[in-house]
């Protein structure tokens, strides 16, 4: 019962997550998602979740 949970929680949490970027709500993704979150985009290139967050702040993507 205790992994059927924590799957519950995790698919909340990505349901939040997508859900605040389809509403472009850059207040969101803040709460969600931990201070060590990185992004890998294609080019192999790493960004900290603070410049993520910054670029789409000021509707930039990488």
């Amino acid at each position: 019962m205790a992994v059927e949970q924590d799957v519950d929680e995790v698919v909340r949490a990505f349901h939040a997550h997508v859900r605040a970027l389809i509403e472009d709500d850059t207040d969101a993704p803040e709460d969600l998602l931990d201070e060590g979150f990185t992004l890998t985009h294609r080019s192999g290139y790493v960004q900290p979740k603070q410049e993520w967050l910054a670029l789409r702040a000021v509707g930039t993507s990488w």
